[in-house]
Parts: C-alpha cells; structure tokens; sequence
C-alpha cells in the first residue's frame, strides 16, 4: 500500500503463528530496493511492531485490503507493519 512517497507492507504469513521470514530480512538490513513496474527504488525499511504510527496504518492497511481479517482470525499475534521510506 502507497503512504504518501512510503509504502506498507503487513506481515501477516497467511495468519500462521510464525512471522514471516522477511520480515527479519528487511528489519536487518538498514537499505534496500523494491521493484514496482519498471522502476527500481532505493528504500529505508522501518518494521513496527507496536505504538500509535504501527496501529494507524494497521488501520489504513485493513481497509487498503480487508482479506487481512480473514488472517486475523487464524492468528494470536499483532502482524508487523513495514515502512519502505524511498532515499534519494
């Protein structure tokens, strides 16, 4: 999901218990690049794990895409919320 020039990803792994291992990835290394299209851009990733910032675009996540609820269901754990904040 686009935030303004940020993006958000959720980490939900299909609502199992386990985080998804890329999430660990992303949160160890300090840059990195996504692909949208044709275009490549250099981001900062920031996982959020907790706190009014991680519950807000939770939020904004679950109406972007309501199947998250679905995983919700299946799941006891708060899902990580990614900020991929592009750098020039």
């Amino acid at each position: 999901m686009s935030d303004g020039d940020r993006y958000v990803l959720v980490g939900s792994n299909g609502g199992h218990g386990k985080e998804p291992l890329w999430v660990g990835n992303l949160e160890a290394m300090p840059l990195t690049t996504i692909e949208l299209g044709e275009r490549t851009i250099n981001v900062k990733p920031t996982v959020l794990r907790e706190g009014a910032e991680r519950d807000h675009l939770y939020a904004e996540f679950t109406e972007f895409w309501p199947d998250l609820r679905k995983y919700e269901e299946r799941s006891d754990r708060a899902f990580p919320v990614i900020v991929l904040e592009p750098i020039a």
